[in-house]
C-alpha cells in the first residue's frame, strides 16, 4: 500500500504544480498587455511628436537645413517600416 499512498503525494503534487502553472500563465498573459499597452502609448506619443514639428516647422519662414541633394536610386521618403508608425 505504500506505493498507492506515493501515487496519492505524486498525484496531489501534479495538482498542486498544475494550479501554479495555470496561474503563472494568467500573470504572463496580464503583463504582456500591460507592454502592448505601453508600446501602443509610446506610438500615440510618436505621433503627436512628429505632428507638433510639423506644424512648428511648416510654419517657418527660411528652412532650417538646406534640401537635401538629389541622388540616382537614393530616396528621401520615410519607410513605411518606420517603428511606432501606424
Amino acid at each position: 500500500m505504500e506505493s498507492l499512498e506515493r501515487l496519492r503525494a505524486q498525484l496531489d503534487s501534479l495538482d498542486s504544480l498544475h494550479t501554479i502553472v495555470k496561474t503563472m500563465k494568467a500573470m504572463s498573459a496580464a503583463s504582456i498587455r500591460q507592454y502592448e499597452k505601453a508600446a501602443d502609448s509610446l506610438a500615440d506619443y510618436y505621433r503627436t511628436v512628429e505632428l507638433g514639428l510639423h506644424v512648428v516647422l511648416r510654419d517657418l519662414e527660411e528652412p532650417i537645413l538646406p534640401p537635401p541633394p538629389k541622388h540616382a536610386g537614393v530616396s528621401t521618403r520615410r519607410s513605411p517600416h518606420t517603428p511606432w508608425v501606424r
